[in-house]
């Protein structure tokens, strides 16, 4: 493919600032790939994104559905999420987890969703101490200006449903570190991991009482959700994916499951949308990974130059010149740089291995 002809800056219009910190490339600097990025209205300042779920063994899983449904039903209320998601995850040991992603565009209404549809009182009631689940409970308050999106074509995933467009092409992408310069804190802050409360900056900090564990994300950690979806390939792209990608996609996330905590992965998380698929076996078709990171610098290393994800990077190459640009697999990734007090996990009854807890 060749040069893009004429290129938008990642950042939009109402968020650049003079740069006290210098991007990756310069300012001549073209790709040679198509990309884009969410744009937002100006009057929208925070995301707030939860996932939410439950955790279970086989034996529990007509109770866990039921459990799940509920907290489904309490989603639906009017001040619920502007977008919501569901998937299945499965655990190295067996176990399932049942999982929500909620994208609320109005930290107000959020609020107000946590009082009035009875969510905060669901979590709260001790009787999940004793249900013979797990439940699962992290919510992240992100500035748009610690959020950062892309995409292969202009199909919204996640954060960009609640965005009021698309941008043209961007010129920020296809080098290493772009993720950052499309950040628009990045333009006057290094985004350096700041140390959590308890004075320690390798691990989030938090409390346990009575089965519930409620851990809090020191400034300047990480969570980066990457996703494919193979939704519109036929057969035969499926199998080439199958045969050229997801080997090593699965050794990547299997690595930073674990032994992600050397690197700085703090917890990494692999969600098949498609559910139905997971739980019969077969492929699913839409799948994303969620990785909470120490910090971005540690995110950046992995990328850059470890083999799990290089190899990854190289067979996405391979894939992608074998179809000759007429693939219909669609990449995304977006990622939220959180500030202090901004990411909140709450496991309830759940097992060390889970999300954050194995990290601790």
């Amino acid at each position: 493919m060749g040069e893009c002809p004429f290129l938008e800056n990642a950042i939009p219009d109402h968020l650049l600032v003079t740069r006290s910190r210098q991007m990756r490339v310069p300012e001549s600097y073209r790709p040679a790939s198509k990309s884009y990025s969410a744009r937002f209205n100006e009057g929208l300042t925070n995301l707030v994104v939860v996932y939410a779920g439950v955790v279970f063994g086989e034996d529990k899983t007509r109770f866990a559905e039921t459990k799940f449904t509920e907290i489904g039903r309490l989603f639906s209320h009017k001040y619920g999420p502007a977008h919501l998601e569901t998937g299945t995850s499965r655990h190295p040991d067996g176990r399932r987890q049942r999982l929500y992603a909620a994208y609320f565009r109005d930290h107000a209404d959020y609020l107000t969703f946590r009082s009035e549809s009875g969510f905060d009182a669901f979590f709260a009631d001790d009787q999940r101490l004793t249900d013979g689940v797990g439940y699962v409970l992290e919510t992240l308050k992100v500035p748009l200006t610690r959020v950062e999106t892309i995409f292969g074509d202009e199909t919204p995933e996640g954060a960009a449903h609640l965005a009021s467009a698309m941008s043209g092409l961007i010129r920020e992408h296809a080098y290493w570190g772009s993720a950052r310069d499309r950040l628009a804190v990045s333009q006057t802050d290094y985004l350096e991991p700041e140390e959590s409360p308890s004075g320690r900056s390798d691990f989030a900090s938090g409390e346990e009482t009575n089965g519930r564990i409620v851990l809090d994300l020191p400034k300047n950690a990480c969570l980066v959700r990457f996703g494919q979806d193979l939704s519109d390939a036929d057969a035969n792209e499926r199998e080439l994916f199958d045969t050229m990608i997801a080997p090593h996609l699965a050794t990547a996330m299997s690595y930073l499951s674990e032994k992600g905590e050397r690197l700085g992965c703090l917890m990494n998380r692999e969600v098949a949308m498609d559910a139905d698929r997971l739980v019969a076996e077969t492929a699913p078709l839409k799948t994303y990974s969620m990785s909470v990171w120490k910090s971005l610098s540690h995110l950046e290393r992995w990328a850059e130059s470890h083999h799990t994800h290089l190899s990854i990077f190289v067979a996405a190459m391979k894939y992608f010149g074998r179809l000759r640009g007429q693939h219909k697999l669609r990449i995304y990734h977006e990622l939220f740089v959180f500030d202090q007090g901004g990411a909140r996990f709450e496991y309830i009854n759940c097992e060390p291995s889970n999300g954050l807890l194995n990290s601790i």
